[in-house]
């Protein structure tokens, strides 16, 4: 059987979901919590729930209400079947802030999503963007491109090299570039100069 494309999986997500495997292919049986606890290093009970909260909640596992067993619903997903993302730090959706890379942090998402595009990702601060349905703590994904067309939502550079999430356009009459909130509390960033850093593709949240 042909495996399933991979929903969007954080780092450690994976490795629970890869260890729930491993195991019952080991042993015939699921793990205990505290088995998970040792293989991962993961000290909280807490945080084993909220990761397999996770997986449950994209479809790959399937947890009893009562008696704390735990079912893996997709035996045939395919690990090989994603992408490694960067997420390179905080993009200012509000008054823009100082541009972080931090090339340390990984996202996993399926290969099939974007194709073979050259994307990074990047965490969403500020509320600028709620209007195209872009929140603070939302997590964007982003093709890299230094150009745009007008109307895309792109991550801009600033000339002091501060970074924002806005809707692109241009002014061509007083030659200007245009960044456009997509909140009414805030004002457009009207500028001489920009250097476009990618075009919006995608938005992952976390509930």
């Amino acid at each position: 059987m042909d495996g399933i494309s991979a929903p969007h999986l954080y780092p450690k997500q994976m490795e629970v979901l890869k260890f729930l495997k491993q195991y019952v292919r080991k042993y015939q049986s699921m793990p205990k919590l505290k088995d998970i606890a040792k293989a991962l290093n993961l000290r909280a009970n807490s945080t084993i729930h909220q990761h397999l909260e996770s997986l449950e909640k994209k479809g790959l596992i399937r947890r009893g209400r009562f008696n704390n067993t735990i079912e893996i619903v997709e035996k045939d997903f395919d690990f090989s079947d994603v992408k490694d993302v960067h997420l390179l730090g905080y993009i200012a959706a509000g008054k823009p802030l100082e541009a972080i890379e931090d090339k340390t942090n990984i996202l996993r998402i399926s290969k099939d999503m974007y194709g073979s595009k050259d994307i990074f990702a990047l965490k969403v601060k500020g509320d600028s963007m709620i209007d195209a349905h872009i929140m603070d703590g939302d997590t964007i994904i982003v093709e890299s491109k230094t150009t745009a067309d007008e109307g895309q939502i792109v991550v801009a550079l600033l000339e002091d090299y501060s970074a924002t999430l806005k809707v692109y356009s241009r002014d061509k009459k007083n030659k200007k570039f245009v960044l456009k909130p997509m909140n009414p509390k805030y004002e457009p960033i009207v500028t001489d100069k920009l250097y476009i850093q990618g075009i919006l593709l995608g938005v992952i949240r976390g509930y």
